[in-house]
């Protein structure tokens, strides 16, 4: 995916990294929001599809696959981990669990 995501993200204008990463801020406020939510449910499922299409649309195309692994990072590895808790605290586990329960419907 790194190819695909190299080449589509250097057209990007900094307007067009301003408007990918306010949409971004508004799908982690969505993770968040899922904090005391049933992770199972079709809300969750709407926030992890909303996640999948961001990374399709502008970075590579995000199969099950990819995003399950994406899913088991966000948790596992540091970097990822203390990125994301950037968001607010916490959300790295609730997007990894989100994801989880999604491929598990």
């Amino acid at each position: 995916e790194y190819p695909e995501a190299d080449k589509l993200t250097s057209e990007y204008s900094k307007e067009d990294w301003g408007q990918i990463q306010a949409e971004a801020d508004d799908i982690y406020a969505e993770f968040l929001a899922l904090k005391d939510t049933e992770l199972s449910s079709e809300i969750a499922y709407q926030v992890v599809e909303r996640w999948q299409n961001h990374i399709s649309t502008y970075y590579y195309k995000c199969s099950e696959a990819v995003l399950a692994g994406l899913g088991e990072m966000y948790a596992a590895d540091d970097r990822f981990r203390e990125n994301i808790d950037k968001q607010g605290k916490g959300i790295s586990q609730i997007m990894s669990d989100a994801i989880k329960a999604y491929g598990s419907r």
